[in-house]
Order: structure tokens, then sequence, then C-alpha cells
């Protein structure tokens, strides 16, 4: 049988290296979230006019229902 010893495995972190690999990470995160933060600003610009839209529709038809006309 056999046996899985952590011991046997020893890995050796260069801090130079792991400082570099951290400011890498946060590059590339910090530049995925500018990415989704203007999505999620056009994706809003977008809801926003299609509530507008939406509000004017409801309103007119709302006003047309009070004085019984049919659209």
């Amino acid at each position: 049988m056999l046996m899985f010893c952590p011991c046997l495995f020893t890995v050796n972190f260069d801090p130079a290296d792991t400082a570099k690999v951290q400011r890498e990470m946060y590059t590339a995160l910090k530049g995925r979230r500018e990415a989704l933060e203007e999505i999620l600003k056009k994706r809003t610009e977008e809801l926003k006019l299609l509530c507008i839209k939406e509000g004017v529709c409801t309103c007119v038809r709302l006003f047309y229902h009070n004085l019984n006309f049919n659209i």
C-alpha cells in the first residue's frame, strides 16, 4: 500500500516572486473590475431608458383607459 507523506515535499517560495505574482494578479483583477463596472454602467443606462419608455407607455394606456378609449 502506497502512503503519502506531506513531509517529503518542500516548497520554497521566493518572496520577490510571490510579490510579483500578487501584483500581476492585482493588475489583472483591477482591469476586470473596471471592465465589469463599465458594462454595469452601460446596462444600467439601458435599463433606465427602458423604464422611461415603459412608464410613458403605461401612463398613456392608463390615461386612455380612464377616458374609456381602447389602445
